[in-house]
């Protein structure tokens, strides 16, 4: 495997440091909710944001500057998602009641989530397969409501 840039190594499991931080950021959030976020985004690189929701003039703009070649790509391999997403929910089925030892019933039943959020990376090497392989499945899955989260990006304009 060649690398063309090694990846630095960051163990954070053992700084009570992170973990206050983290913490801190957690109940600010939990309290003041998108104020927070937003203030947040500044600090940790951002732009200050009224909404989270990336507007549609934004998404069209972002299409039209996608090369034919690019959104070829991209649509081929969602279908390709999207088609072994849907040959794994059609392989769970629900287990009705058993009984497997007198007075002892299992079972188990396939219901999606409400909502999910979906984590897609950024930083110095964002990729964007990332959130094809979340959110389709999840869509795919049933889940009503699927947002995606980014980390903040210099320059970007939220």
């Amino acid at each position: 495997m060649r690398y063309y840039r090694e990846t630095k190594v960051k163990n954070f499991s053992q700084d009570p440091r992170v973990f206050t931080a983290v913490k801190e950021i957690v109940e600010r959030v939990r309290a003041e909710g998108d104020a927070a976020v937003s203030d947040y985004n500044v600090k940790f690189g951002g732009q200050a944001a009224s909404s989270f929701l990336v507007p549609q003039s934004e998404l069209d703009r972002a299409y039209d500057e996608t090369s034919p070649e690019l959104r070829s790509a991209i649509e081929r391999a969602a279908a390709n998602i999207k088609k072994f997403a849907e040959l794994q929910r059609d392989s769970l089925w629900p287990l009705g009641e058993v009984e497997v030892e007198e007075g002892v019933f299992l079972g188990h039943s396939v219901i999606p989530v409400d909502s999910c959020c979906c984590y897609v990376p950024g930083g110095n090497h964002p990729l964007f397969s990332t959130a094809l392989m979340l959110v389709i499945p999840a869509k795919t899955a049933g889940v009503p409501r699927v947002c995606a989260a980014v980390p903040p990006m210099r320059g970007s304009a939220l």
